[in-house]
């Protein structure tokens, strides 16, 4: 479950305007603490802990607002939280956790996510999640390289 108990939601513009008057433009959050975010914004630490993960998780190719929303309701608050992450088992556990089944791009989604994580160096075409839906369903993530034809 995940470690923040109220509706995740991406920043406003008068938190991002907020935040680039204290000299943190959103984007570069990830270089802060959550604490000196917190102290500089005045912003709660528990808002400023999800927009530094918000701000993180995009930095991931394929992964937008939306998605990275999703993976900080799934628990995922930074991109090396991703590493030893499931795709599958987080598709269906999101599933679970909004009550319907979801488009299962986002499985595909999850699993290039996961893939940069584990893989930095990797080709940057990979990090198109289209290039991952022949994987769906799978435990683990392959580099890429091992199921290239």
């Amino acid at each position: 479950m995940s470690p923040f108990t109220f509706r995740i939601h991406k920043p406003s513009p008068s938190e991002k305007k907020r935040l680039r008057a204290c000299g943190m433009p959103f984007s570069r959050l990830k270089i802060f603490a959550a604490e000196e975010i917190s102290g500089q914004s005045g912003f709660s630490i528990e808002r400023s802990r999800v927009l530094k993960a918000l701000s993180e998780l995009q930095e991931l190719r394929s992964v937008g607002p939306s998605l990275a929303t999703k993976m900080i309701m799934l628990g995922c608050d930074s991109v090396a939280s991703l590493e030893n992450s499931n795709p599958s088992e987080m598709y269906h556990k999101l599933c679970d956790i909004l009550g319907r089944r979801i488009d299962p791009c986002v499985e595909d989604v999850f699993r290039c996510a996961v893939a940069q994580s584990k893989y930095p160096n990797m080709d940057e075409q990979f990090g198109d999640w289209w290039h991952w839906t022949d994987q769906r369903g799978r435990a683990d993530v392959p580099y890429p390289k091992e199921f290239q034809e």
